[in-house]
């Protein structure tokens, strides 16, 4: 039941197994490897031929055991700093792909008649609104919201004081509604 649990995954459990592993295997030996350093160990592997063969095994494992630890060592070093700058870049990644976040309104489907007319742009006879981003693009639904009051309204007269277009219904300055006289 093979799986790819990726580089840090492998790494750790092997690091583990070859760590530990060699761990025991030293632990196990060590004992037979004091007794054929000895005095008494030496002269019985000058005498005995099977005692030189398994204090040579003995050895032999030892330094095996010693190149597992270290192995198991350094793959468990790179994998723990691997997860840890894996865990870094993700951190990285997920800060850079947030948006700063700005307050908006409640409820930016209900704005007041002077607001509207304040961004009608008058040119010619055709009016043209300009797009905000702000503003769902969706139907709007009616909702029970209060309204903020409405601008004061023009003073009798063809407007407001300002200069406007002779086909405008609101000032293109202050919003107020044109009132004419012929209307």
């Amino acid at each position: 039941m093979a799986s790819s649990t990726g580089i840090a995954g492998g790494g750790v459990g092997t690091g583990l197994l070859l760590l530990v592993g060699g761990l025991i295997l030293k632990h196990s030996q060590a004992n037979l490897v004091a007794e054929c350093s000895s005095g008494f160990g030496q002269l019985g592997q000058a005498l005995d031929p099977n005692a030189a063969n398994s204090c040579s095994a003995a050895q032999t494992l030892s330094s095996l055991a010693v190149a597992g630890i270290w192995i198991g060592a350094i793959m468990l070093g790179f994998a723990v700093l691997g997860g840890i700058g894996l865990l870094a870049g993700a951190g990285v990644l997920a800060a850079s792909s947030k948006k700063p976040r700005t307050a908006s309104p409640a409820n930016t489907s209900v704005r007041p008649i002077a607001s509207i007319a304040a961004t009608v742009v008058q040119s010619g006879a055709a009016e043209v609104t300009p797009v905000r981003p702000d503003v769902a693009s969706g139907p709007r639904q009616e909702t029970s919201a209060p309204t903020l009051p409405a601008a004061p309204t023009a003073p009798p007269g063809p407007g407001c004081g300002h200069e406007v277009g002779p086909d405008a219904r609101f000032c293109g300055v202050c919003g107020t509604a044109v009132v004419r006289a012929d209307c």
